[in-house]
Formats: structure tokens, sequence, C-alpha cells
């Protein structure tokens, strides 16, 4: 879908990180996406599959009167040709599930646990950060099931993020190889090739990892001995079901919608509340983020995060050092913050983005500039 395009970008540039110090002494969204709300007859994805059966069962955990609430986290808001988002939307919904399309920044703290009983991250180019990985610690230690959409490179961030989240939550789990080209007919395993539905094989692959893992990871996806879809039960059974596929083509090109149902359906099984809800306190650290996306034209988004409230300075500069463009200045909360910069009327090149912020307290200096290239 995207490949040579990607491998150009890898072999062309690689991110160089400036200096960053920590001294010791809410935002908005700002990236259009689809709502999700695409009549399904443009996807040719039929709104009510006759294939697939609503069932009682797919009900909400705690509350046999509700429906399942599935999160899922945009895909269109990097490319409008991927409709992952929408078909995983129309996909729960015909099960009987509510569900709801949130923009990628939603990630960015826990106030979406309330609301969500499955988590879908649908695009394997989510530009997760590290503190997307501490909101996902927490929401699997709620005892809630999420399914994150890996890609075909380990660089990818989601690939670079699932084996920490299984590190962090008592698994073993490593990538072995990238697979290239059409790695199909995909065979699928387990009880994800049965339960509720007969799934067989995966007819469209395009390009994978695969890995493998110690006894808290499942295979259940695999192609001439190569496993590229996985499960993981935490040891802790309070914790919620990660499950992860290494292409997401499967989804928007053929639409696997059986597959796509038992997934669910497992995610529903193994969701569970322990107790720990949007009150949850996840803690920030100083972070300037390498902008996105990057090489740009002309627009990219830069994102950093606050340890507490700070007088914080947002600067761009020339290769010269010569500051050209002021991004933010004042007074801001603890948290994640993200300021779209707008090179429109900027000359193709290199420049640089730097950061100073002060703690109120004044106990906290924190600096860092990195690099980002305009390229028109």
């Amino acid at each position: 879908m995207k490949k040579f395009k990607l491998q150009l970008f890898m072999a062309l540039f690689t991110l160089t990180l400036f200096s960053c110090k920590v001294s010791a002494q809410s935002y908005s969204e700002g990236i259009k996406y689809l709502s999700g709300d695409t009549p399904a007859k443009i996807l040719n994805y039929p709104e009510n599959n006759p294939s697939l059966v609503k069932h009682q069962s797919f009900y909400h955990p705690d509350n046999s009167n509700a429906a399942t609430r599935v999160t899922i986290i945009a895909s269109q808001s990097n490319n409008n040709g991927w409709l992952m988002d929408t078909i995983w939307k129309i996909e729960a919904q015909s099960l009987g599930a509510s569900a709801n399309i949130l923009p990628q920044t939603a990630l960015n703290d826990t106030s979406f646990f309330a609301s969500t009983d499955i988590l879908i991250i649908s695009s394997g180019e989510t530009p997760l950060t590290d503190i997307s990985y501490k909101v996902l610690v927490n929401y699997l230690m709620s005892g809630r099931s999420a399914y994150l959409q890996c890609e075909y490179m380990e660089s990818f961030a989601p690939d670079t993020y699932f084996p920490k989240l299984v590190d962090t939550l008592g698994g073993s789990f490593n990538w072995i190889s990238e697979l290239t080209e059409d790695i199909s007919p995909v065979t699928i395993l387990g009880t994800l090739s049965t339960t509720p539905y007969k799934a067989t094989t995966i007819s469209y692959f395009w390009y994978g990892v695969s890995g493998g893992g110690d006894g808290t990871i499942t295979n259940f996806l695999v192609t001439n001995g190569n496993y590229v879809g996985f499960i993981f039960n935490p040891p802790n059974t309070k914790y919620g079901e990660l499950i992860t596929t290494t292409d997401e083509d499967w989804i928007n090109k053929s639409k696997n919608d059986t597959l796509m149902a038992n997934i669910l359906y497992s995610l529903k099984s193994t969701s569970h509340t322990v107790g720990v809800t949007s009150e949850v306190n996840v803690k920030f650290d100083f972070n300037l983020y390498q902008n996105y996306p990057n090489p740009f034209n002309p627009t990219t988004s830069i994102k950093y995060s606050l340890t507490s409230e700070s007088n914080v300075k947002v600067t761009v500069f020339n290769i010269l050092g010569e500051a050209v463009k002021e991004l933010a200045a004042g007074v801001q909360n603890s948290g994640v913050h993200e300021i779209n910069f707008d090179a429109s009327k900027f000359s193709s090149g290199v420049y640089l983005y730097s950061i100073y912020a002060t703690s109120l307290d004044g106990k906290q200096n924190f600096t860092c500039t990195k690099k980002m290239i305009l390229l028109k």
C-alpha cells in the first residue's frame, strides 16, 4: 500500500536527535480525519453483513443489557485511503456493539477508559509515543483488552511498542524478520479460526514481520513457517488481552470479516474492569518528540510533554540559528501539547525546533532541540 515510498524515505533520511536536558531545581486535535460515518456502500462493505449474525452474547462484559463499547483510534488522519477505522466500526456494529472513532491524540491520556471495553488501534502507522505507551500499559492493567495494528517494519511505532508492552506486563516477545512482497495465503490458527466463526485463511497479506515469544504468546497467523499474528495474555489474569497482526492490508484490502469478528469476540471475552478507570494517574516527563510527518510539506505537527505547569517557549530556527517562527510562549499545564507548524512561506531545507520550559516552582528547567526537513 505504501511500502516502496516508505522504504525510499528510510533510505534517504535518518532522524538526528539533538541534546535534550532536564535540570533539577487541552490541546486541540488539529488533524482532520473521517469520523467513521462513511456509508458502507462507498466502501463496498455491507452495513448488515449477511455472513455475520448479531449475538446476544456480544454485550457489555459487566452488564448484559448494555452493548459492548468499542473505541477505534483513527487511521484516516494519516491517509484518507486507509479505511481500517471505518471497517472496524462497521464490523463491531454488525455484531451489536456500540463503536466510536477517536483521533489518534486520544491515546495521550486516559479519559477514553471510562467509555471503552475494547480498544482498536486501527493503523500500523499510528505515531505512538512514550506517553501513548504509558496510557496503553494502564489501559491493559485496568482489565480492558486491545487490538494493536502493527506493520511490515520493526521500526514503526506500534511494532516497537508491542514487545515493550508484552515485557512490561510479564511476558517476552521478539521480532524475527521482515517479510517482503505478497506472503499470502496466511493460515489462521487456534480459537481465532473457529470461534465463533470459521475462518481458515487470509487471501491478502502484503509484507509483514515474523516473531515469537514465551508461553504468554499465542501464534495465530502463519505463512511458510513464519508467524505474523499474535495474542498476548498476561500472566496476571486481571489484565486485558492484546492482539496484533503485522499487516493492515488484510483489513483495508480484503476485509476478512470473519477473522475481524473472531478478534472482537476474543477481546470482548477477555475484557473486564478491575476498578481502574479514568482516574489513573499517568505521570508525564519533560520531552520533545520528533515532528510528524518528517520530511514534510508544508505542515507538520510538533508534540511535547511537560511534567508540571511551566513557562514554555517553542521556536523554529533556520540552519544558521536564526529564529524564524515562534510557535508557543506562555504558561502551560502538565501533560501533552501539540502544535502545527505551517511552512508554506518558507523555502525547502533543514530547520531546527527548540523548546525551553521552566516549571513554575523554579525547580526544573528543560531544553531540547530537534531537526526537521521541509521538502517542497
